[in-house]
């Protein structure tokens, strides 16, 4: 197999503003505390959805000798089949990888921390991944976009050989009348390892193609895997704010929560008749976008060449 050397650049979600830039574990976002949890090697025993997981990665040359190449994560994406990944459509480029092995050392779960800058965050992880010995096989070689839809944001990747055991299966998928469900979402933000984010909740368009959420996310989420708390998988990410304002917090000296950063563009609960109404007034805002994994089978039915649907939908997985 050929060898990458792996890197993670800490990338923040915006470059303008001013540069607040004191470390803290847990700064307050648009959405409250972000709350990204690092999995280890005990989650990834307990969470099947974690076992579909990997770090999209982009592999270049490098400028100082053109021989070598280094590859870092930038999307997040998920095993749909023996060889297939799905991720963002806006995610795909030449020389991608796809590295199911980053994954903290257990004892090194919590030793990540965020930077502010302005209106961005950075993530920092000093702790160790896994063993590679036990994950080598983990990391794909370059892949090609096998489809592209033409429609929605979302494309799948195919490898030549065999990536893990278990993959999450698109095969009669249907998108379940979400009006406010508490979710979670899988990924990689920032280039961190694998992560989790809760405390949020989901809903689901009537048209159940895209699912509105206010999970935590940053870049290198998109294409991450959201899901129900209870563990249905819903939709794959696609883009999102993540963070209140540069202007705000310039203005403030720091950052609103969810309700009164909603309460300033007409969406209050106190005046929503239900909570489900006021759930469905949050996504009108757009705060994060993910497109539905029913939305994703249905365009690859109609759309994708037949022998990859066939294999895409007529498998039973997890």
């Amino acid at each position: 197999m050929k060898a990458y050397t792996i890197i993670a650049l800490n990338l923040a979600l915006s470059a303008c503003g001013s540069q607040h830039s004191a470390p803290m574990s847990n700064p307050s976002s648009v959405f409250g505390t972000l709350d990204f949890q690092l999995l280890g090697e005990r989650e990834l025993g307990t969470d099947p959805l974690a076992l579909v997981m990997g770090a999209v990665m982009v592999v270049l040359p490098d400028p100082q000798n053109p021989q070598n190449t280094y590859a870092f994560p930038f999307c997040s994406g998920v095993q749909i089949g023996p060889r297939q990944v799905l991720t963002a459509a806006h995610c795909d480029r030449p020389g991608l990888i796809f590295n199911q092995s980053r994954i903290a050392a257990q004892a090194d779960v919590n030793r990540f921390t965020m930077e502010r800058f302005g209106a961005a965050f950075r993530a920092n992880f000093s702790g160790d991944m896994i063993p590679a010995a036990t994950t080598s096989e983990k990391v794909a070689p370059i892949a090609a976009a096998a489809y592209k839809s033409a429609a929605l944001d979302f494309a799948v990747l195919v490898f030549p050989y065999d990536l893990g055991p278990t993959h999450l299966s698109l095969a009669h998928r249907t998108m379940p009348d979400v009006p406010s469900a508490p979710a979670k979402i899988y990924g990689y933000p920032n280039g961190l390892p694998l992560t989790l984010a809760k405390n949020c909740r989901a809903s689901s368009d009537e048209d159940h193609i895209h699912v509105r959420h206010d999970c935590d996310s940053l870049t290198g989420s998109s294409g991450g895997l959201i899901a129900t708390e209870d563990g249905q998988p819903l939709a794959i990410q696609l883009a999102g704010p993540g963070q209140n304002s540069t202007e705000y917090y310039d203005a403030h000296g720091t950052y609103e929560d969810a309700a009164a950063f909603a309460a300033r563009r007409g969406c209050s609960k106190t005046t929503q008749p239900s909570d489900a109404v006021y759930a469905r007034c949050l996504a009108a805002l757009g705060l994060n976008t993910s497109l539905s994994l029913s939305a994703v089978a249905a365009d690859l039915q109609d759309h994708a060449p037949p022998k990859l649907a066939q294999e895409l939908l007529g498998d039973t997985a997890i």
